[in-house]
């Protein structure tokens, strides 16, 4: 070790020590707000790695990727610092809103927004609105590149600051999404020409190659990279099922990033929720396909999502003091994940929930359990510290 770590050809470039001296980041977790998920996950996502939130169209990926920013922004408040990496849209501001992550309309928008209600009869915002649609909390950031390459280097460089700054570093940088990076050599081409195959692969694959190197390698402080990448990625049929259709669906990129994973997360529809013929939501199944540091793979749930008519603008003093369920069903989830882990008990329809010998609270039906936990937010939070306790997961969230 003494020969290496003083070899001035290695420098800064090189260190070779003891086990027992290494400290990984992996526990530290990022919570996704859906309790059952981050109890199989082993606390949430991991730090200091890459993460995949893969599925098929409409299966929650998006609205995922946003929960995990959303609850950052509840752990680091004006401390949070996140990167969205665009491939395809830029952030829906108004449904990253609905889903409690808080991202600032700009000053054209509001101006866009305020033509539109003219339009329609309706009276300017107020300064409260105003005051409202300009709210952010923390530091998001958007990255747009002419190509795939440029566009991972960014997520490099961002990489590399989180390394050297870790007070201004990046907690979370997501890329949206992998599946449609456009690399450069299929830029400089006209449609219909043949590009280079592979193209997409080995552009991921150097970024891989390039960013593990920055997760395990110590910042000059001695400690460990705690950046969290997560990328979404589309899943598509393949065409190996005959007259039957498709048997498979695979993602995007190329194998390294496959391999390279901390965890990668699959979500799927499953059945359309309904009231008589009213489509109110939607089933929505996910299953870890890889784990690793804390993460086992093979581990598989639901939760119900709940459609939610859009409008814009969003403004978020509607969407904290709203009391109904939209989105996800995370207080329903939380509710059930507590019962299969015994931390609150079933006796007939009724609920208990006791911290030791006090009783913290007694309902009659899930139903009711859930309003009395959406009328105190808190308790929720409570809930959720309890079955981290009882399933004796060792992790912290910040």
């Amino acid at each position: 070790m003494a020969r290496i770590n003083s070899d001035k050809r290695y420098k800064g470039r090189v260190q070779v020590c003891s086990a027992g001296s290494v400290h990984a980041p992996y526990g530290l977790r990022r919570p996704t707000g859906l309790l059952s998920l981050d109890m199989n996950l082993g606390g949430g996502l991991h730090a200091g790695g890459a993460i995949e939130f893969k599925g098929v169209e409409s299966s929650g990926k998006t609205y995922m990727a946003y929960r995990v920013a959303a609850e950052l922004q509840r752990t680091y408040g004006d401390a949070t610092n996140i990167l969205i990496a665009c491939t395809e849209i830029l952030p829906d501001k108004g449904f990253a809103r609905q889903a409690g992550f808080c991202i600032n309309y700009s000053e054209e928008e509001i101006a866009e927004f305020e033509a539109m209600r003219a339009a329609q009869g309706l009276p300017p915002f107020t300064e409260e609105d105003l005051e409202d649609l300009r709210f952010s909390i923390g530091t998001v950031g958007v990255v747009i590149a002419e190509n795939g390459e440029m566009l991972l280097q960014t997520v490099i460089e961002g990489l590399e600051f989180s390394r050297e700054d870790p007070n201004q570093g990046f907690q979370l940088m997501l890329i949206e999404s992998l599946g449609a990076l456009l690399s450069a050599d299929a830029e400089e081409k006209q449609v219909g020409e043949n590009i280079r195959i592979g193209g997409s692969a080995s552009m991921i694959t150097q970024f891989q190659n390039k960013a593990y190197p920055r997760f395990i390698f110590p910042r000059p402080d001695g400690h460990m990279q705690e950046t969290t990448i997560l990328g979404i990625n589309q899943a598509r049929a393949n065409f190996d099922g005959g007259l039957y259709g498709p048997k498979t669906r695979s993602a995007a990129g190329a194998h390294a990033w496959k391999h390279a994973l901390l965890a990668s997360v699959e979500f799927s529809r499953g059945a359309d929720i309904k009231e008589d013929t009213t489509v109110l939501g939607k089933e929505i199944r996910w299953k870890i396909t890889k784990g690793k540091a804390g993460t086992h793979d093979g581990l598989n749930g639901c939760f119900n999502f709940f459609h939610v008519a859009r409008k814009d603008p969003v403004f978020w003093n509607d969407v904290i003091s709203a009391q109904e369920i939209v989105g996800a069903d995370t207080v329903t989830d939380a509710i059930e994940t507590a019962k299969r882990m015994g931390v609150v008990e079933m006796s007939g329809a009724w609920i208990n929930w006791y911290e030791g010998k006090s009783q913290i609270l007694k309902c009659q039906g899930v139903d009711k359990f859930a309003s009395a936990l959406m009328d105190n937010p808190k308790l929720i939070d409570k809930l959720r510290s309890q079955c981290i306790k009882a399933s004796g997961l060792m992790v912290r969230y910040e």
